[in-house]
């Protein structure tokens, strides 16, 4: 579906009702005309390209595995992507046609959540890969880096949520998790921090739950967190840049197991308020 938080009941569908499908991922081209997601039929995935303007307009450019987290690049011409094509969920690019395709990490950890930089020469992930490098694998992810130009194969680690890099992590070194990365125009990122609740930021509380709070920073300066809202009763995931750069969406799931879709304003590094869009019940938002 798509949405205009700014008009109440504007919600439509921009992928065609097929039976037993369930569409999931959806990820918006940089002009916003043309959507990619996944889409699973009884088990099998594929990956979609579709016109947001006609739901009867959609192609599968990928298929035969797995496929999760498509992101395009700055210029709408390649996509990004996390499949277990390899038999391990590893990034992938090719254009947006389905051509092309280049295999960008090889590692036994879980590769997830590509997102482009502003140049589309580099990108973010997140990976359970062991934040001291090698071939070993981390209970938890984080956050690592990888170049495009060329492809080297050799991704570096860009923030360590288990290290005290930014929030402190309650359960100590090696039990929090970056996830869910996205970049706005100027390469600042917003991210999904997750641990076992205690007070806010970690402090020394007895954990009661998990919690999943959400934070900016400057891809380049790494310690530059600023965190976007808190609240021990409720799930924050999938944030979202707008094209403007200037607010995020995200989804809010409260202890009673219902979901939302939030959005907050982001001015000068600082969050403004949470506000709702009106749309329950959702999974994985763009904006």
């Amino acid at each position: 579906y798509d949405f205009d938080p700014a008009i109440p009941g504007s919600a439509r569908a921009i992928s065609p009702d097929t039976a037993n499908a369930v569409d999931s991922s959806p990820a918006l081209s940089p002009d916003r005309t043309v959507v990619m997601y996944v889409r699973d039929i009884n088990g099998t995935q594929s990956l979609m390209k579709g016109s947001c303007a006609d739901s009867s307009i959609n192609a599968a450019i990928a298929t035969g595995a797995r496929y999760s987290a498509p992101s395009w690049s700055p210029s709408g011409f390649d996509v990004a992507f996390s499949s277990d094509a390899a038999g391990n969920y590893e990034i992938y690019v090719m254009s947006n046609s389905g051509a092309g395709l280049r295999r960008v990490t090889n590692h036994a950890a879980l590769d997830d959540s590509p997102v482009f930089t502003a140049d589309g020469a580099t990108l973010v992930f997140s990976s359970n890969r062991d934040p001291a490098g090698g071939a070993g694998v981390a209970q938890k992810s984080q956050l690592w880096r990888v170049s495009l130009s060329p492809v080297t194969g050799t991704p570096a680690l860009l923030y360590n949520a288990a290290a005290g890099q930014g929030p402190t992590c309650p359960q100590g070194a090696g039990n929090c998790s970056a996830l869910n990365p996205d970049l706005n125009a100027s390469d600042q990122l917003v991210f999904q921090f997750e641990s076992s609740c205690g007070t806010t930021d970690g402090g020394t509380g007895a954990p009661a739950a998990t919690c999943n709070n959400l934070y900016t920073m400057p891809m380049n300066t790494p310690t530059a967190i600023t965190r976007i809202d808190w609240n021990a009763n409720n799930y924050h995931t999938r944030p979202r840049w707008n094209t403007a750069g200037n607010a995020i969406v995200f989804l809010r799931t409260a202890a009673t197991g219902i979901t939302s879709v939030m959005q907050a304003s982001i001015t000068g590094g600082v969050p403004g308020a949470v506000s709702a869009t009106g749309l329950t019940e959702c999974s994985g938002p763009d904006w």
